[in-house]
């Protein structure tokens, strides 16, 4: 295991209240995580760290969040699982861009990790936690994630053809988001082609990239909504 991996699988396991320096029984991480989310049962180098972590402070992560660590480091365990080396988050946003353009080409695809990184810039938030805003409905702000979870929805995808071009795109978003080409011209919002959403009522798309429409839409605007 390089040590980058190391480092992630770590920082993982320490946010689920579970020590990587206590020896545990020989089964996969992923089950001690399941076994042991009592912080209590860390040992005192991990408490330590455990009780400076944002995750134990109110404004830090919510129960999602929490959940998703756990399912992560599970879909690590899955066969094909290789292609998710990189992290967890690379792995959902190559879901989300496949669920929401696999059928659209690389361009297509492309289109989308673009307007996932215009909204990143807008908001300052990470590219995580914009692919998987959602609302207590459980409406996401991107329609893939729609009655499903992030781990789900990467193991729909993870064999299909186009998720490898997607985690390549997410990675390029992660680490070199500047390499992008702006086909969308740094549209923030997208639709089905023909759709006609209530938030784009009276604007035109300032793109048009095989089936979707890509909208800029700026913020204090009436027509905008939540993400």
């Amino acid at each position: 295991m390089t040590q980058r991996a190391q480092s992630l699988r770590n920082a993982s396991i320490v946010a689920a209240g579970v020590s990587p320096h206590r020896r545990g029984p020989s089964e996969s991480a992923a089950r001690r995580v399941l076994a042991q989310t009592d912080p209590r049962r860390a040992c005192s180098r991990c408490r330590a760290r455990w009780s400076g972590t944002r995750y134990n402070r109110g404004s830090g992560a919510t129960l999602s969040e929490w959940l998703g660590l756990l399912d992560g480091l599970l879909l690590f365990s899955l066969p094909g699982a290789g292609l998710c080396a990189a992290s967890y988050e690379q792995c959902v946003i190559a879901a989300v861009i496949a669920g929401e353009a696999a059928n659209q080409g690389r361009v297509g695809m492309v289109a989308v990790a673009e307007v996932i990184h215009q909204r990143v810039g807008e908001s300052g938030w990470t590219p995580m936690r914009v692919v998987t805003l959602g609302n207590r409905r459980g409406i996401h702000a991107f329609s893939c994630l729609n009655r499903t979870t992030p781990p789900a929805l990467v193991k729909k995808w993870l064999r299909d053809p186009a998720y490898e071009t997607a985690l390549e795109l997410a990675q390029l978003l992660c680490e070199a988001p500047q390499k992008l080409p702006d086909t969308t011209r740094s549209a923030n919002f997208f639709s089905r082609l023909g759709a006609k959403p209530a938030w784009a009522r009276g604007i035109s798309p300032v793109a048009v990239i095989n089936d979707h429409a890509f909208y800029r839409i700026p913020a204090g605007s009436g027509s905008r909504r939540d993400w």
